[in-house]
């Protein structure tokens, strides 16, 4: 089994979980820094935001509707149309709409 094959396990096995897999990242992040400094709270709060855009890359594109993203260093985001909110990683996003149809389980591949 090569990088390859497991990059493609992994994948698989957070498709259609991604959000759940920030929401624990952001968890960790927060006692992580708990028992850290200032300077890397801020290389914590980095890490969180790059795998974060890439968990949200991996999801499956089909949704419809609208919702903004925010960023900044107190954690301000725009969490929903006309209202604001704070978040302790830096990142805020949420939106509205219909949601697209769901990506197929690749454990019902055939030749598995």
């Amino acid at each position: 089994m090569g990088l390859g094959d497991l990059v493609g396990r992994a994948k698989g096995a957070l498709a259609g979980r991604e959000d759940q897999a920030k929401a624990a990242l952001e968890k960790a992040a927060g006692m992580a820094k708990r028992r850290t400094d200032a300077r890397t709270d801020a290389r914590i709060d980095g890490a969180v935001d790059k795998a974060g855009a890439f968990l949200d890359r991996q999801k499956p594109a089909g949704g419809t509707g609208h919702g903004t993203t925010g960023t900044g260093a107190a954690g301000h985001g725009t969490t929903a149309p006309g209202t604001t909110g704070t978040g302790t990683t830096g990142t805020g996003t949420t939106g509205t709409g219909t949601p697209g149809p769901a990506a197929p389980d690749p454990r019902d591949a055939p030749g598995r």
